[in-house]
C-alpha cells in the first residue's frame, strides 16, 4: 500500500511539473506572440508616420514646381502643430525629373523622428499643357498654324531669336512671313524660322471640354465674389474686378473702358471693339464667346502700355468658346488663349505677347508681333498644377 502511494504521489509530482512547464511555455509563447505584435504595429505606425512626412515632401515639391518649373529638388520639417509649437513630426527630401515639357516626377523620402523611412512618388502635370508652355511661345496651336503675307514674328528686345511657335499639327510659311525664333511640329514644317526646324516633335497637352466648362463656372463664380455685375448695354467707363458682365459687349466710337483691381471679370457674351476703342485692364478679362478688335483699337495692360513694352507681360484675356480676331490697324498686348476657337490676325494688326488656340492660328498681311521673353518669370495664366498620380513603392 504504502509503494502505491508513493508511486501516485510521483505521478501526480511529474504532473503537476509537466503542467507548470507547458504553461509557461504557453504562456511565454503568448508574450512573445504579443512582443512580435506590439512590434509590428510599432513599425507600422512607424511607417505610416514616415509615409506622412513624406507624402508632405511631395507637397512641397509641388509647392515648388509652382514657383519653379525647373526646380530639381528640396527638402523640409514636418511639424505637429504648425504655427503653436515646433516638435518636429519628421524631415523630408525630395528630387524632381523631367518626363517632357509637361510632366515632373516627385520621388519623395519621409524621415521619421525614430528614424524610420518611407519613399513616396508623384507626377505632376499641367492640366492644359503647362504654364511655362503657355508663355514659353510666342504662338501655340494645337491644329495648325500658318504665317502668310509679310506677317512678322519678332522679339522685345529686338533679334533675341526666342520667338517660338509651335503646334500639334503642321506649320506653313508663305509670302515674305518672317519668324525670329524655332518652329515646332508634331507634324510637317514648310518654312523656316532663326534657328533649324524640329518636326517630329511631341504633342502639347490642351483641355478637354469638360475641364473648359468646369473653369468656366469656377472663374463666373469668382467674377460674382464681390457682387458687381454689369449690363453691357449700359456698361460704365470704369469698372472694379472682380465684376462680372451680362450680354453682348459692343464698343465703338472711341469709347474707352478702365478695369482695375485683381482677379476676373467674366463676359458672358462676345466682345467687338471698334473704331479706335480703348480697353485697359489689371484684371483676367473672360470672355466666354468670340473678342474681335479692329479699326485701331487697342486692347492693353498698364505694364505694357509703352511701345514697345519696357516691362513685363502680365495680362490675360481668355475665349472659352470663340475665335479671336485681330484686324486693320488693331492693336493688343499680353496673353490672348482661345480654349476652343481659332485665331486669325491680320491687316497691319500689332500683338505683343503670345498667342494661344485651341484651334488653328493664321497670320495674314502686314501683321507684326513681339514676343518678350520675360513672359517665363511674369506671366499670369490661371491655368494650375495638378498631381495626378502618388504610390508608396
Amino acid at each position: 500500500m504504502k509503494k502505491n502511494s508513493l508511486k501516485k504521489r510521483g505521478f501526480a509530482t511529474g504532473a503537476a511539473m509537466t503542467s507548470v512547464i507547458a504553461s509557461i511555455m504557453i504562456l511565454g509563447a503568448l508574450m512573445y506572440a504579443a512582443s512580435t505584435q506590439l512590434s509590428l504595429v510599432r513599425r507600422s505606425l512607424q511607417r505610416t508616420s514616415s509615409t506622412l512626412v513624406a507624402e508632405a515632401g511631395i507637397e512641397h515639391a509641388m509647392s515648388t514646381l509652382t514657383a519653379n518649373w525647373n526646380a530639381s529638388g528640396g527638402s523640409g520639417m514636418l511639424y505637429e502643430d504648425p504655427g503653436v509649437n515646433t516638435t518636429s513630426a519628421g524631415s523630408f527630401s525630395y528630387t524632381i525629373s523631367a518626363l517632357n515639357e509637361s510632366k515632373r516626377l516627385i520621388t519623395a523620402t519621409g524621415t521619421s523622428p525614430t528614424g524610420r523611412s518611407a519613399q513616396v512618388v508623384g507626377l505632376a502635370e499641367f492640366i492644359a499643357g503647362d504654364a511655362v508652355s503657355l508663355s514659353r511661345y510666342a504662338l501655340l496651336a494645337k491644329a495648325y498654324i500658318g504665317f502668310g503675307g509679310s506677317s512678322s514674328i519678332q522679339t522685345m528686345p529686338l533679334n533675341a531669336h526666342n520667338a517660338d511657335a509651335r503646334t500639334n499639327g503642321y506649320i506653313t510659311q508663305g509670302g515674305s512671313s518672317a519668324i525670329d525664333g524655332t518652329l515646332f511640329a508634331v507634324g510637317t514644317i514648310a518654312g523656316m524660322g532663326y534657328y533649324p526646324n524640329q518636326p517630329n516633335y511631341a504633342e502639347i497637352n490642351f483641355p478637354e471640354e469638360t475641364q473648359i466648362q468646369d473653369w468656366e463656372a469656377e472663374w463666373r463664380t469668382q467674377s460674382q465674389s464681390a457682387g458687381r455685375t454689369y449690363s453691357a448695354s449700359s456698361l460704365p467707363a470704369s469698372i472694379v474686378a472682380p465684376a462680372y458682365i451680362t450680354g453682348n459687349v459692343s464698343l465703338t466710337g472711341k469709347k474707352t473702358l478702365t478695369i482695375t483691381g485683381s482677379g476676373f471679370v467674366f463676359v458672358q457674351g462676345s466682345l467687338n471693339m471698334n473704331a479706335q476703342t480703348v480697353i485697359t485692364t489689371s484684371a483676367t478679362l473672360v470672355v466666354r464667346d468670340s473678342f474681335t478688335c479692329n479699326g485701331q483699337s487697342y486692347y492693353t495692360i498698364p505694364s505694357s502700355a509703352l511701345i514697345p513694352p519696357s516691362g513685363g507681360i502680365t495680362g490675360t484675356l481668355i475665349n472659352l468658346y470663340g475665335d479671336m480676331q485681330l484686324n486693320g490697324g488693331g492693336e493688343a498686348t499680353g496673353i490672348i488663349y482661345c480654349a476652343r476657337g481659332n485665331m486669325r490676325v491680320n491687316g497691319g494688326a500689332i500683338y505683343r505677347g503670345s498667342l494661344i488656340a485651341g484651334g488653328y492660328i493664321e497670320t495674314i498681311g502686314s501683321y507684326t508681333q513681339y514676343y518678350s521673353g520675360d513672359m517665363n518669370s511674369n506671366v499670369n495664366f490661371p491655368i494650375n498644377l495638378r498631381l495626378t498620380k502618388i504610390v508608396e513603392p
